[in-house]
């Protein structure tokens, strides 16, 4: 034997000295006098030849790795660490497929099954409600486990049964299952599966599973989130395969989606389709739009809400974001795969959607501080269509009588009624229930300017915010006649100049970034239409911008207080600036504040909670 190989035998776990035959050992620990070819001196350690030993560990642990499959993705996933290295997250999605394929995986839904009752405590959360999974629970299977412990007791007015592949199995579901729980009356199941989605039924068919879920848990509500895994071939009866995006795929997809309306339907639960998120994959991205645009054609003609969820995880300029800052605490937006939220980035996005939840359902905070969120429909003749607004009302105190003041939020141009709740629910509810104040976020059209025009059919936006929409809160709402208004940018202007037309209506206004000039937008083709060319039509846009009303009716203004606010790289600094002037130059008591930031939501989220505290001190003044 050589001289290397003795080495490698001296230095194994298989290998142990022959006390026997050693006498002697040279300064390198070798048997002196030892012959090149003696194999005497060091011997295999009885037991198993090594090659049965290491094989024998291999299918051991192979055999644990596919029965645990889904519990080692689930503890990948969930680490925030190994959750970024994506050849990892592959390794183990890969391997949870094979365990599902080859039948470890349903062995140990079997197993789950037969233990499921005595496993009576619902799924804990960790860190705030990060964790997904109680220790030692098992992923459920519809058909054969039974419902988790906190079912409820069937008399909830809102029992919501969450269902969806991965996003909806791992963080951003489990997240929006804790939030939803924090409503009163309300109860919730979430049933999740990676992997899975409407495309491949061979893998998991949903159509089948849905109604077991449907009928054990009788919800009154279905969240359902498909199509993650959706952007490919769909194959159909007789074996045929519709390619990806084709006009065939996307009525058998619709067709699909129809279906999960349909049996929510039959089990007289209202539906709600959550829409795909952008991912960090603009390949993955551009299918998920497709699959977004089928599914929500789908589901508005089917009756059902479709709740588009794709900006939520994108920033300003519509890009995927990368990082998040949230609630003190950075941190990545995705895992590592760049498709499904990280920790803070699921937390983030769970809040936004259980806020357009709240407002759809609609749910009632638990904590009664808290104002409730009531979406409200106008019939509107002026207008010639249905408006909507939104209304944070406080919960009853101990007063049954008690009536509120209105604080009225007019958003700004291409926005909608939904802006503030989108992006600042929890500080108007919040706002709402701590100051006893009716807050309402009104529709005045995505460019109408909060002005009244024959040039544009329903485009009378100022006739149907002062004679319907003021009318229709102080009928429907229990309103003290009393009422101040908030605008941003367009709804800055149109706040400032409706407060100067209609004296005594409301007692306080407020711009953030205001278009106070409009000859500044003169370009603007919305300006255009309803108001004429600016060169020929001088006298109507004066007549509708902030700057020259001021002066116009300047008693008015006299005995309105005024507060203005602009970031200082604002593109509306200048014009509000001048206002600023013009009003001292009248001597018109007001406000001004000018703050770094632009005209952007990063700026007015920063400087709303001074204007809500500026506007309460005065509807709380008497």
């Amino acid at each position: 034997m050589k001289r290397a190989e003795l080495e490698r035998r001296r230095n194994s776990w298989w290998f142990e000295p022959d006390a026997t035959t050693i006498t002697e050992l040279d300064p390198d620990g070798l048997p002196v006098g030892m012959a090149a070819d003696d194999t005497r001196y060091f011997r295999a350690v009885p037991g198993l030849p090594m090659r049965q030993v290491i094989f024998g560990l291999w299918v051991v642990v192979a055999a644990l790795s596919f029965y645990g499959a889904r519990d080692l993705q689930s503890a990948v996933v969930h680490d925030e660490g190994l959750s970024q290295r994506a050849w990892l997250l592959s390794l183990v999605n890969g391997l949870t497929s094979a365990s599902e394929l080859l039948g470890p995986a349903k062995l140990r839904d079997l197993i789950d099954a037969g233990l499921a009752p005595i496993k009576q405590k619902a799924p804990a959360l960790e860190d705030g409600g990060a964790s997904v999974v109680e220790a030692g629970q098992a992923e459920p299977d519809p058909g054969a486990a039974p419902l988790p412990a906190n079912v409820g007791t069937g008399t909830e007015r809102n029992r919501i049964l969450i269902v969806g592949a991965s996003s909806i199995q791992f963080y951003m579901g489990a997240e929006l299952e804790r939030r939803l729980e924090q409503y009163q009356s309300t109860v919730t199941h979430r049933f999740g599966k990676l992997g899975t989605g409407l495309a491949r039924p061979d893998t998991f068919d949903w159509l089948t599973h849905l109604p077991k879920l449907l009928e054990n848990f009788k919800p009154t509500v279905v969240i359902a989130q498909f199509g993650g895994n959706d952007g490919q071939p769909l194959e159909v009866e007789g074996g045929k395969v519709l390619a990806f995006g084709t006009d065939e795929w996307k009525t058998e997809y619709a067709r699909r989606v129809r279906k999960v309306i349909d049996l929510a339907s039959a089990a007289k639960a209202k539906t709600i389709m959550l829409g795909m998120q952008i991912t960090r994959l603009p390949k993955h991205s551009a299918k998920l739009k497709v699959v977004n645009e089928v599914t929500q054609k789908t589901a508005e003609a089917a009756g059902a809400i479709y709740v588009d969820t794709w900006e939520l995880a994108a920033d300003e300029e519509g890009n995927s974001r990368a990082t998040i800052v949230y609630g003190g605490k950075s941190g990545q937006m995705y895992l590592g795969d760049g498709v499904h939220y990280g920790r803070l980035g699921a937390t983030f996005v769970a809040e936004k959607l259980s806020w357009r939840l709240e407002r759809l359902l609609p749910l009632v905070p638990k904590d009664r501080a808290l104002a409730r969120a009531m979406v409200m429909d106008v019939e509107s003749v002026v207008l010639a269509d249905t408006s909507h607004y939104l209304a944070f009302v406080p919960q009853p105190g101990d007063n049954p009588a008690e009536r509120f003041p209105v604080l009225y939020l007019l958003h700004g141009a291409d926005g909608a009624w939904t802006d503030f709740s989108d992006r600042a629910h929890a500080t108007l509810q919040a706002f709402a229930g701590a100051n006893r104040i009716i807050v309402v976020t009104p529709d005045g059209t995505p460019n109408g300017w909060y002005l009244d025009s024959s040039k544009v059919p329903g485009a009378s936006v100022e006739t149907y915010f002062m004679k319907e929409l003021i009318p229709d809160v102080d009928a429907r709402l229990p309103t003290a006649k009393r009422r101040s208004v908030i605008g941003l940018s367009m709804g800055g202007n149109g706040a400032i100049v409706l407060g100067l037309k209609y004296p005594g209506i409301f007692e306080a206004v407020s711009s953030m970034s205001g278009a106070v000039d409009l000859s500044k937008a003169d370009k603007r083709p919305a300006l255009i239409a309803r108001l004429g060319p600016y060169a020929e039509n001088k006298a109507a846009w004066e007549e509708h911008s902030a700057i020259h009303m001021v002066r116009a009716r300047r008693q008015q203004a006299m005995a309105l207080p005024l507060y203005l606010t602009v970031g200082s790289e604002d593109v509306w600094a200048p014009p509000n600036r001048a206002l600023h002037a013009v009003l001292d130059e009248l001597q018109v008591p007001h406000e001004f504040k000018e703050s770094p930031g632009g005209h952007a939501w990063s700026h007015w989220l920063e400087v709303l909670p001074g204007h809500l505290d500026w506007q309460a001190k005065r509807l709380k003044s008497r």
